[in-house]
C-alpha cells in the first residue's frame, strides 16, 4: 500500500511537464496603429487594408473589426495595398498576388475568368464610373498590358498593350479618366498616357510636360488636376493650359508628400519639409494657400500615409498615431484606433524582461509587463522626424539597434545606437575614425561587426561594446557582399554573396578569431552548381547556438530551398519532415528546439536536428513569424498581425516538498504569501487559460479579485519553476 501511495506522488511530481500550449496575441490600445495605406469608404462602411488584412468599421472608425473570411484561402497573403468601391463590389489588391473581390464586406472571393495565371499589377486600380481597369505584367513575358472590367471586376478582358511602358507602372483615376504613369529610361516619373475604358489609350491633355520628377496621386479639383509628386505638388489648368508649383509655399522644401482630394474640391496633405519639419494642411481654392489642420495625435508626428476624402469627411491613416476621421473637412479631428490592430511590425527583440519592437518609422516601443502595456522608449534617439529603428543585437551586455533619419525603401547606414538598461534608454555610438556612417551586420559573442560606405565599404569589428572599432576590410573576401554575421561564441560565420559573371553566389566562411586574420570557406556539403546561384531577393538564416552546432536555411526564388545542419566539418541537408514548404521567413532556436516559420503557414518545431517539424497550433490562418525570439520557456513572435506569444500552460501539479510550505495559506481568500525566492507569478484556470500575471517585489500578492475555485500558480524565478495548485474561497 505504501509502494503504492509513494509511486503515485512519484507521477504527480514527474507529471508536471506536461502542457496545453497556445498562441496569444500581445496588444493593448498602446498598440492599436494600424499603418494603412489603403482607405476607402463603400456602401456607408469605412474599409482600411493593412498588411494584417482588412478591417471594416460601421461607425464612422468608432469601432473596427477584422474582416478577412476566406481573404487567406484565396489570396495566400494578407497584405492589402489598394482598395476600390465599384457598384455593390470592394476590390483589394496586392501588387504580387492579384485582385480580391467582396460583395458583403466581409468574405473574399477571385475573380472568375479573365486574368493571366502569374502576374504582377499596379496596385491601384482604375475606376471610370462603373468600369474597373486595372495594369498588368504578365510575369512569363513580362509585357505590360490593361485588362478591364465591366462587372465590378468578376471577370476580365485583355484591353490595351502598353509597350511604350519602361517600369513601375501606375494607374490613377481623376477627372473622368485614368492615368497611367510609369519611370522612364532616365528614372524620372511621366505620363504615358489617359484611358477610359482600357480598351484604348490616348495622349494626356497636357501642352507642356509635367514638370517634376515624381507622381504619387493625382486628384481633379474644379478645372485643375493636381499631382503629387514624392517631393512636389504641381497643378495643372484644363482651360487655360500650364502648370504651377504649388510647393513654392513651403520655403524649406519638400522631402516627401501624401495627398488626397474629394468630391467638393477639398484638398488634403501632409508633408514632411527639407528641414524635417511635419504638417497636415487643407486647402479650399484648388491649392493656392494652405491651413493648417491639427489632429490631435498622442506620441507621433501629423505624417498620414493614407488618406481617403469624400464630402467633408476624411478617414487618415498617420504614422505612429493610427487612423483619425474628421466629419467637418479637418475642422475636428478624433482618433480613431479602436478594434483596429496593429500590424506591419518590423523589428522585434526580448532583452531581460522587456518585449521591443519598432513600427516602420516610428522609433521603438517596449513592453515590460509581457505585452499588457506598451510605451514609446525612445529616450536618447536622435530627434528626427522619421526614426527608424531596425536589426536589433544583444552582445550579452547591452542591446544595439541600427537607426535611419531618412529612412527609403534601401537606406544608407547611418547610426548605431546602444542601451545598457535592455532598450530603456539609448545613446549613439561613435563612429570609427575617419567615417560618417555605421550600420551593424551581426555579432558573435561579444564581437560586433559593422560596416561603413564613407570611401567605399568597409568593415569593422568592435569588442568592447563599439567603444572602439578595428578595420578587417582586408580579411573580408574579395568581390564578396557581406550579408551578415553570426556565431556561437567561438566560430564566427560570415554569409554574404560573390559576383561571378554576374551572378551572386552564396558563400558561407568562417574565422575563429572574428576576422582578424581570414576567413575560411564553409561550402561543403552545399551544392554549388545552380543551387548556388542566388538573387539579392533570396534569403538566408543562419542560427549558431552552441560550438560546433549551425543550422542554415536557404531560400531561394528559381531553385529547392534549403535547410542544412553543420556536421563536422560539412553541411549535411535535413529531412524536414511534416513541412509543407522549406520557404522559411524566420528560424531560431532554443533550448535544444529548433523554430521555423514557412511562408504563411505558421510556426514549427523540431527537437530532433530538423529531422522532423510538428506545428504550433493556434495561430489565425495566415500568418507567419518575421523574427522569432524567447523569454525563458516563452517564444514570441513578430508578425504582420501584431506580436504573439505561445505559453506552455502545465496541467499537472509539482510539488517540490510541502506545497503549503511554497505557497500559503491555501486555500486563500485575499492575501497569499510565497516560502520561496520569486521573480514573477503566473496564475492560470484549470482549463489553461492565463489569468493573471504578477512581477515580484515582495513575498506576497493579492488574489481577492479572482473568481472561487480551483487555479494553477506558477512561481517563477531565475533558476526554478514551481507549480502549485491554490485553492480561492
Amino acid at each position: 500500500m505504501n509502494k503504492l501511495l509513494l509511486s503515485g506522488l512519484l507521477l504527480i511530481c514527474m507529471a508536471w511537464s506536461g502542457v496545453n500550449a497556445q498562441w496569444t496575441q500581445l496588444t493593448s490600445d498602446d498598440l492599436e496603429l494600424p499603418y494603412a495605406e489603403a482607405i476607402v469608404k463603400h456602401q456607408g462602411s469605412w474599409y482600411i487594408g493593412t498588411a494584417g488584412g482588412v478591417f471594416k468599421s460601421t461607425d464612422n472608425g468608432l469601432n473596427w473589426s477584422l474582416v478577412n473570411n476566406n481573404l487567406y484561402s484565396v489570396f495566400n497573403r494578407l497584405r492589402i495595398e489598394g482598395m476600390a468601391s465599384v457598384g455593390n463590389t470592394l476590390l483589394g489588391t496586392n501588387r504580387w498576388n492579384g485582385i480580391v473581390l467582396s460583395t458583403d464586406g466581409s468574405s473574399w472571393s477571385l475573380p472568375t475568368s479573365g486574368l493571366p495565371g502569374d502576374y504582377y499589377m499596379s496596385e491601384l486600380l482604375g475606376v471610370v464610373g462603373s468600369d474597373v481597369i486595372a495594369l498588368i505584367q504578365d510575369n512569363n513575358t513580362n509585357d505590360y498590358s490593361l485588362y478591364y472590367s465591366t462587372d465590378e471586376g468578376t471577370t476580365w478582358t485583355e484591353g490595351a498593350d502598353l509597350a511604350s511602358a519602361n517600369k513601375d507602372v501606375y494607374l490613377y483615376s481623376a477627372d473622368s479618366k485614368v492615368f497611367i504613369v510609369h519611370e522612364n529610361a532616365s528614372g524620372n516619373d511621366e505620363f504615358i498616357g489617359t484611358t477610359t475604358n482600357g480598351q484604348s489609350v490616348t495622349a494626356v491633355p497636357f501642352t507642356d510636360p509635367y514638370p517634376g520628377t515624381s507622381i504619387e496621386n493625382i486628384v481633379k479639383s474644379g478645372d485643375h488636376l493636381i499631382v503629387f509628386g514624392e517631393s512636389s505638388i504641381y497643378r495643372y489648368d484644363l482651360i487655360n493650359d500650364g502648370w504651377t508649383n504649388l510647393g513654392a509655399a513651403w520655403t524649406n522644401g519638400i522631402a516627401f508628400i501624401a495627398g488626397s482630394g474629394n468630391n467638393t474640391d477639398q484638398l488634403y496633405a501632409t508633408i514632411l519639409e527639407g528641414n524635417m519639419a511635419i504638417g497636415a494642411y487643407t486647402s479650399d481654392d484648388h491649392g493656392d494657400s494652405w491651413t493648417t489642420i491639427s489632429p490631435p495625435l498622442t506620441t507621433g508626428k501629423p505624417f498620414a500615409m493614407g488618406i481617403y476624402a469624400e464630402g467633408d469627411e476624411f478617414m487618415a491613416s498617420f504614422i505612429d498615431d493610427g487612423l483619425h476621421y474628421t466629419s467637418d473637412a479637418g475642422a475636428n479631428i478624433a482618433q480613431r484606433n479602436n478594434g483596429a490592430l496593429a500590424t506591419d511590425f518590423e523589428y522585434m527583440v526580448v532583452s531581460g524582461d522587456n518585449i521591443l519592437t519598432s513600427l516602420f518609422i516610428s522609433g521603438v516601443y517596449a513592453s515590460s509587463d509581457d505585452g499588457a502595456n506598451w510605451s514609446k522608449w525612445n529616450t536618447g534617439l536622435p530627434t528626427g522626424a522619421l526614426q527608424h529603428v531596425s536589426g536589433f543585437l544583444s552582445d550579452g551586455t547591452s542591446l544595439f539597434a541600427n537607426f535611419y533619419d531618412f529612412p527609403d525603401e534601401d537606406p544608407d547606414p547611418n547610426k548605431v545606437l546602444k542601451s545598457m538598461n535592455d532598450g530603456a534608454s539609448w545613446s549613439e555610438l561613435a563612429f570609427p575614425g575617419g567615417q560618417e556612417d555605421l550600420e551593424l551586420i551581426g555579432v558573435n559573442g561579444n564581437a560586433l561587426y559593422a560596416y561603413s560606405t564613407t570611401g567605399g565599404d568597409k568593415y569593422y569589428t568592435s569588442v568592447n561594446g563599439g567603444d572602439s572599432w578595428t578595420e578587417i576590410s582586408g580579411n573580408i573576401p574579395s568581390d564578396f557582399m557581406v550579408s551578415k554575421v553570426t556565431g556561437d561564441g567561438t566560430t564566427a560565420y560570415l554569409l554574404g554573396f560573390e559576383t561571378t559573371s554576374g551572378n551572386n553566389h552564396l558563400r558561407v566562411y568562417a574565422s575563429t578569431d572574428n576576422g582578424a586574420t581570414a576567413w575560411a570557406l564553409r561550402m561543403d556539403g552545399i551544392n554549388t552548381g545552380n543551387l548556388d546561384e542566388m538573387n539579392t531577393d533570396d534569403d538566408i538564416h543562419i542560427v549558431t547556438p552552441a560550438p560546433g552546432v549551425a543550422f542554415l536555411h536557404v531560400r531561394y526564388q528559381n531553385w529547392d530551398n534549403k535547410l542544412l545542419r553543420w556536421n563536422t566539418n560539412t553541411w549535411e541537408a535535413a529531412t524536414a519532415n511534416g513541412m509543407n514548404s522549406l520557404d522559411f521567413q524566420s528560424l531560431a532556436y532554443n533550448d535544444g528546439v529548433i523554430y521555423a516559420s514557412s511562408w504563411n503557414t505558421g510556426v514549427y518545431r523540431s527537437e530532433d536536428a530538423g529531422e522532423t517539424f510538428t506545428e504550433m497550433d493556434g495561430l489565425p490562418d495566415g500568418l507567419n513569424a518575421e523574427i522569432i525570439d524567447f523569454k525563458g520557456d516563452e517564444v514570441i513572435i513578430s508578425t504582420h498581425r501584431g506580436i504573439w506569444t505561445y505559453t506552455e500552460t502545465p496541467t499537472f501539479i509539482n510539488k517540490f516538498g510541502d506545497s503549503n510550505k511554497i505557497l500559503y495559506p491555501n486555500p486563500a481568500k485575499r492575501i497569499v504569501y510565497i516560502g520561496v525566492d520569486v521573480n514573477k507569478v503566473d496564475i492560470y484556470s484549470l482549463s489553461g487559460q492565463l489569468v493573471k500575471s504578477i512581477y515580484m517585489d515582495s513575498n506576497q500578492f493579492n488574489i481577492e479579485e479572482l473568481d472561487k475555485g480551483i487555479y494553477l500558480v506558477v512561481i517563477r524565478n531565475a533558476t526554478d519553476k514551481h507549480t502549485v495548485k491554490m485553492i480561492k474561497h
